[in-house]
């Protein structure tokens, strides 16, 4: 199970993208926000169950879990997960690999004219910082994280 993740502008899309052209595997979004928590229940079991079943068969751009953590603390102050939750422990029995897309703050907050969902902007510094915390948070507890800065990547001509 391969999970790109991070702040809205720090390229996971285009990286999932790349890697899905290199695999040949599908690429699968996240819920957006405005679907009822019973909706995000079951879209999330869904992807675990699809997982035990054909094993590393899609990437994921965005992960639900992850977002709320973030957007629905930071935005809403209601997420639906936490990292004690226990359909996080199930999620971990999978030995996913996250790779958190984390250019530099300037790079990310570069926004241009790239349209954000509400509240994006307004609270960019700490939604960075949410997510830095949550991905700490998952490697100190022996998650499989890897940071990926694309600013920093030699690109091959």
């Amino acid at each position: 199970m391969l999970i790109f993740t991070g702040m809205d502008n720090s390229g996971k899309t285009t990286l999932v993208n790349e890697v899905s052209k290199t695999l040949n595997l599908p690429v699968v979004k996240s819920l957006g926000p405005d679907h009822s928590k019973d909706e995000k229940h079951i879209w999330f079991l869904d992807q675990m169950t699809r997982e035990k079943s054909f094993p590393n068969s899609t990437l994921f751009d965005r992960f639900l879990p992850f977002e709320e953590m973030v957007y629905g603390k930071v935005l809403r102050g209601d997420p639906i997960y936490s990292l004690d939750d226990p359909y996080m422990e199930s999620l971990k029995d999978l030995h996913p690999t996250i790779v958190y897309t984390r250019p530099p703050s300037e790079v990310i907050f570069n926004f241009g004219d790239r349209e954000q969902m509400e509240g994006v902007i307004k609270t960019k510094e700490k939604l960075l910082a949410a997510w830095d915390d949550l991905m700490w948070k998952l490697k100190t507890r022996g998650w499989d994280i890897r940071v990926y800065d694309y600013t920093t990547e030699m690109e091959e001509k």
